[in-house]
């Protein structure tokens, strides 16, 4: 009499920056199950993703995935001579730390009264993400497991299962797919799966699966062609095998007619070795009717116009991966064997035919530079900017198995940290390559920065260039004779507000000398803009009555322009007699008035800092905090307008002063730092205000054409070999070219 065999696939638990998919594990089992069946075993399921309650919920930094009943009740209720439990590198088994759920697990099971063998079975989880460990610390770790069957299980279970069999080593593999059955989607409730997918996809833990849509993943092939030194693909002398054609239709009717399937995952490491065959596949699903999706992405190189037609109407997401953006490092480190012109030709095709396209990167390897790093990163930032390509940037991980983990020769210590932690590894980075995890962890986040850096969220209107100082570094002191129109400027505000923008900032010159300010600044009212922030040196708004105007008639933030602590160095800057006296009062006033309304307007004051003010900068704090403005900008002269390259300030004198005064006032005051490089302010980057969040914003300049103020700044800034080497340099325009400003 055949032996009566449980399958168990149990809850797992992963990482919530993990991106991967768990969620389809048990699709091995299914298929290990037919095999079983197919040769006369008896055979019952527990799939903890096919239960009445199973679900995917966030339990602190980890999703976990299954249900909430209690699997050992379960487990009692059944009789079997054979237990296999279902592996994936998402139990981590092979971790320092014993995964207790598993371990109560296992106990239970061989509380047993005919103590049942208990089996281990690695299932065939496509993409590169299988991590070779050593099957006998597992055993020793659990020692109420018999045996593991390694890699793929499918010719190797029933061996391991009857005594009397010869056993099959870990390096077999089945060579002819065809052979295989199809999964046997029968022994579990699939109306419970596809429910569990569909909270999967409901509760955003997966970006392929469907909220409406009957979702199953599937395979089409196992293995990859290529030699990327980071993917375990080829473990063990694993290599590419396809299913035919013939096969994959008929498996794809059976899950269309029996189970109303309307889209597939397809799990494949490599879906297209050829053009051919991803042409082939797409037919078949076209004339299946179902829409797909390719997880592990696609060759770039490999993919003709016609499979792109093919895909526009059936694929949410097309996703390909470029690994670099450095040819060197994507053919001769990581051995990709890939013209990253294909990338580039890709992207311009799905940008023309509106299909959605993310790209693949990883920095980190070992032979990798900074420089290397950051032309990656712009690499990727162009093909955003150009063809509205989403980039998607991790971390290289050595995964055992992989020819990057032998390559890093680690000792033994250092492998049992790999596999406690390889899943955190490729989001915070790791410790055997010699750019530093903060070095990496600086490089993501600035990248990251820049990439949510391109929708305009604030528009500046210079409402005129007539001023009653005369400041030494004005940026548009020579632009004195520019008349504004009222009308254009409300044209253009009216244009912001249906573009979605709800910022908007009133510059100058000195816009309280325009006689249209008010009307604009209600007008911005009527508009609905959330945030009407007015740059003003405060002179007028030393009489009162000036001051409860603008405060009236919807300002809700102002900026004074104060640029030293006392009369004498105000004035020397402005070079204006009185200056410094009216801004104050003006600030007074704006004080006084908070003191008395419902709504008070943010008050923040901005210094541009010289070679005259900035040796005085700690009394300018004093008076701040003592005047209680809680906001503080300190601005960087630029080379435009006025401004000399003489007046600038000293580095040694920002990088001594600066440091002091933040550490003194910033936990009173909101201190941010424009217009700087971050190489001046070592240690202190987190209070620069980065190049990048200038793209947010357009500036109107009358007379001429409006132009994004990232874009016009960057036209006298310039990048050094240094700032190539630099985590900043993706968020940081480089140096100010002030040749020109002597």
């Amino acid at each position: 009499m055949k032996k009566k065999i449980l399958f168990i696939n149990p809850d797992i638990k992963v990482e919530k920056r993990f991106i991967d998919y768990p969620y389809f594990i048990n699709l091995g089992m299914l298929q290990l199950v037919s095999i079983l069946k197919n040769n006369g075993y008896i055979v019952d399921v527990i799939d903890r993703f096919a239960q009445n309650d199973s679900d995917a919920t966030e339990e602190g930094g980890y999703i976990k995935f299954g249900s909430r009943s209690d699997i050992n009740k379960i487990i009692e209720e059944k009789e079997f001579d054979v237990a296999v439990i279902i592996n994936s590198p998402f139990l981590t088994l092979f971790s320092s730390k014993k995964n207790n759920e598993i371990l109560e697990l296992i106990k239970k099971i061989k509380l047993k009264p005919n103590k049942p063998k208990i089996i281990l079975a690695d299932c065939y989880v496509g993409g590169m993400h299988y991590v070779d460990y050593d099957e006998k610390k597992i055993i020793e770790k659990y020692p109420l497991i018999d045996g593991i069957c390694k890699y793929e299980s499918d010719i190797k279970l029933i061996p391991l299962i009857e005594e009397n069999c010869p056993k099959r080593k870990n390096k077999d593999f089945l060579q002819k797919l065809d052979n295989l059955p199809f999964p046997d989607y029968d022994s579990i409730s699939m109306k419970n799966y596809t429910s569990f997918l569909k909270k999967v996809s409901k509760n955003g833990f997966s970006p392929f699966l469907s909220q409406d849509k009957n979702t199953m993943g599937i395979f089409t092939s196992r293995g990859c062609v290529y030699n990327c030194i980071f993917c375990s693909s080829k473990l063990s002398g694993r290599y590419y095998r396809a299913y035919s054609l013939g096969y994959i239709k008929q498996h794809l009717l059976v899950l269309k007619e029996k189970y109303s399937i309307k889209k597939v995952v397809i799990l494949d490491e490599l879906v297209n070795p050829n053009k051919k065959r991803l042409d082939n596949l797409l037919k078949l699903l076209e004339n299946l009717d179902l829409d797909y999706e390719f997880p592990n992405g696609v060759r770039a190189d490999n993919i003709s116009a016609e499979a792109l037609s093919m895909m526009k109407n059936r694929i949410s997401l097309l996703s390909t991966s470029a690994e670099s953006g450095c040819s060197n490092i994507v053919n001769e480190v990581i051995k990709k064997n890939l013209n990253l012109a294909s990338i580039i030709k890709l992207a311009k095709l799905c940008a023309k035919k509106n299909i959605p396209l993310a790209v693949h990167f990883m920095i980190g390897l070992p032979e990798e530079s900074y420089k290397d790093i950051n032309k990656t990163l712009e690499f990727a930032i162009k093909l955003s900017e150009n063809y509205r390509a989403t980039p998607l940037i991790q971390l290289a991980t050595p995964i055992p198995g992989s020819e990057l983990f032998a390559k890093l020769k680690l000792n033994k210590m250092q492998e049992q940290n790999l596999l406690d932690n390889y899943l955190k590894y490729f989001s915070i980075g790791n410790k055997f390559f010699k750019i530093p995890s903060q070095s990496l962890d600086l490089f993501i986040k600035n990248f990251n920065l820049r990439l949510n850096s391109k929708e305009t969220e604030k528009i500046i209107i210079n409402v005129t260039y007539a001023c009653n100082n005369n400041c030494i570094f004005c940026a548009v002191g020579n632009w004195k004779d520019r008349k504004p129109s009222l009308e254009l400027q409300k044209r253009r505000l009216k244009q912001a507000q249906l573009q979605g923008i709800r910022m908007v900032d009133f510059d100058g010159g000195e816009p309280t000398l325009d006689k249209n300010l008010v009307n604009l600044i209600k007008f911005s009212k009527t508009l609905k803009f959330k945030s009407i922030n007015l740059i003003t040196n405060g002179r007028l708004l030393s009489v009162k009555k000036n001051a409860e105007t603008i405060i009236r008639n919807g300002v809700t933030s102002i900026i004074f322009s104060l640029h030293g602590p006392n009369e004498k160095i105000h004035e020397q800057i402005t070079r204006a007699r009185g200056s410094f006296n009216q801004t104050i009062q003006g600030i007074k006033n704006v004080l006084e008035i908070n003191g008395h309304i419902k709504n008070p307007v943010e008050v923040m004051a901005n210094i541009t800092l010289t070679n005259r003010n900035i040796l005085y900068l700690n009394d300018f704090f004093r008076m701040i905090e003592k005047m209680k403005i809680k906001k503080v900008n300190m601005q960087f002269i630029t080379p435009f307008g006025l401004a000399k390259k003489k007046d600038l300030p000293k580095k040694e004198d920002v990088s001594r002063i600066l440091p002091k005064v933040i550490k003194k006032y910033s936990d009173k005051i909101k201190i941010q730092i424009i217009n700087l490089p971050f190489c001046y302010l070592k240690g202190y980057e987190d209070y620069l205000f980065a190049d990048v969040s200038k793209i947010k914003r357009n500036m109107m300049f009358i007379g001429s054409n409006e132009q994004n103020l990232a874009g016009f700044l960057a036209s006298k800034r310039y990048k050094d070999e240094k700032c190539n080497c630099c985590e900043y340099s993706i968020i940081c325009g480089g140096e100010w070219n002030f040749e020109n400003n002597v």
